[in-house]
């Protein structure tokens, strides 16, 4: 039984240390509380989750004691974790599904048309240069573009035929635009890794990604991917940042917990570093990346 703030502190999980550490000083140096679900790793390397709720109280002389409970819920998390890994793996299917008849079917149609349009206009030069005609053109093209994006981004076919560095790398092409934070992307070597693999990473880039531009406020993002033995994936802005424990379960927060469970599948650690108007870092670390 642990007799010191710091004996409890050593208890919590690697992943979940460094932030629990942070605010349960941060609630005793403010006399406030939180309501928080903390991993705990046991003596026979099983991982448990523990509910706190707690708040510290100030006595007479400076005195600063915390009060609350610890409930087990760790069943209720296993469950939890089930159904979500459940969702995401039925949207994964749906996803690779829904891009193969764009691509294979709406986009090659569309391609086509095109196709015989231009070779009408090319005998009869009064087609050819009615402003109708080419306006139609423009949009069909512009549809055929648009309508590979969307494949794109529900499934990209770029992660079998070329691997992770070149799906990132097209990814990033496709989100940046005049009102975009300046995306830099960097990596020590192309290696590629099984498919299953590569793709759970890329939506977690892909996932980190939406919640910048969509809350951030950021004007820079770093990515580094780096192989040695294990694999490093990091993902830095300098947005306006968030409080982990205050934010993770919140809806506006649920791509975090949604590559979490990205990790889990792969068995992968993923760690969330972030202040408040400090930007915000993600970790992955794969190890044993081959």
């Amino acid at each position: 039984v642990p007799t010191s703030i710091e004996e409890f502190i050593e208890l919590v999980s690697e992943e979940d240390r460094d932030y629990f550490s942070k605010y349960i000083y941060r609630m005793i140096n403010e006399q406030i509380g939180f309501d928080i679900d903390i991993s705990f790793d046991t003596p026979k390397n099983k991982v448990k989750y523990v509910r706190i709720i707690c708040r510290a109280v100030k006595y007479d002389k400076g005195i600063v004691k915390i009060i609350g409970t610890l409930q087990d819920v760790t069943e209720k998390v296993k469950v939890l974790e089930k159904i979500a890994i459940t969702i995401l793996e039925t949207l994964d299917r749906e996803r690779a599904h829904i891009s193969s008849e764009i691509h294979d079917s709406l986009t090659q149609k569309l391609s086509i048309v095109s196709l015989h349009l231009k070779n009408i206009s090319k005998k009869n030069e009064v087609i050819m240069h009615n402003e109708q005609y080419q306006q139609t053109l423009t949009y069909l093209d512009e549809a055929i573009d648009e309508s590979r994006s969307i494949a794109h981004n529900l499934m990209p076919q770029s992660i079998k035929k070329f691997g992770l560095v070149a799906s990132i790398e097209e990814l990033i092409e496709s989100v940046e635009s005049d009102e975009s934070p300046n995306i830099q992307f960097t990596y020590n070597e192309e290696r590629r890794l099984d498919s299953y693999t590569e793709l759970q990473l890329f939506r977690i880039v892909q996932e980190a990604l939406q919640n910048i531009l969509k809350h951030a406020k950021a004007t820079s993002v770093d990515i580094s991917l780096e192989f040695n033995e294990s694999l490093h994936l990091i993902i830095k802005d300098n947005g306006v940042g968030f409080v982990p424990i205050e934010k993770i379960d919140t809806t506006e927060h649920l791509g975090l917990s949604t590559m979490h469970y990205r990790a889990q599948q792969l068995h992968a650690d993923l760690v969330i570093e972030s202040e408040k108007n400090q930007g915000t870092t993600i970790k992955v670390t794969l190890k044993n990346a081959r």
